[in-house]
């Protein structure tokens, strides 16, 4: 009996915990969760000197899909789109939905070149992506605009996260569907 307690007691606070780390609509990690990893993660590098970078992805045009289709499809969209983000990275990868429509991943033992590697890639398949999931129309087409940025030495997790962001914006202003760098902002 007490064997019983004890396991559906673990269970329960197992999946309690999960529940405070994630995205109800999604999956993917919440925002409290993506600045707690990062701030571990940005440990680590100082540690172990290693590459660190962030990529920062956004819907482009999000809105329009909810105002066409309605917000049950667009929600049916995200949950989608998260699916795609993590079969499309490594486990060592961190996914989370960073705002809306927007999502952010912590990839380290990656240089800012190699995340923007992985941007296009990602951007990309998105482009060519056929949504399967009831309920969203066969003709629904979503793309991304991705910003990457690698940390540098003395950056704080503020900094860091404002690089990707302007590197996002920076593809958004570029027309979307595009894939900026923080480092081809310095050139």
């Amino acid at each position: 009996f007490f064997n019983n307690i004890t396991e559906r007691l673990q269970r329960d606070m197992e999946r309690i915990q999960e529940l405070s780390v994630t995205d109800e609509l999604t999956g993917a990690y919440n925002y409290r969760h993506f600045y707690r990893s990062l701030g571990a993660e940005i440990s680590r590098v100082h540690r172990y000197k290693y590459p660190l970078s962030l990529v920062m992805l956004d819907i482009d045009y999000f809105k329009r899909y909810n105002d066409t289709y309605g917000h049950l499809v667009g929600d049916l969209i995200l949950k989608e789109i998260a699916q795609f983000l993590r079969k499309n990275c490594r486990d060592v990868d961190i996914l989370a939905r960073y705002g809306g429509e927007e999502f952010i991943f912590i990839l380290p033992h990656t240089s800012e070149p190699q995340s923007l590697i992985f941007g296009e890639r990602i951007r990309r398949q998105m482009e060519e992506h056929r949504f399967a999931s009831e309920g969203i129309p066969q003709e629904c087409k979503v793309t991304i605009s991705v910003g990457v940025a690698g940390f540098k030495e003395g950056d704080t997790i503020e900094q860091l996260i404002n690089k990707a962001a302007h590197a996002l914006y920076k593809a958004k202003e570029g027309g979307r569907n595009k894939v900026c760098s923080f480092i081809s902002e310095r050139l």
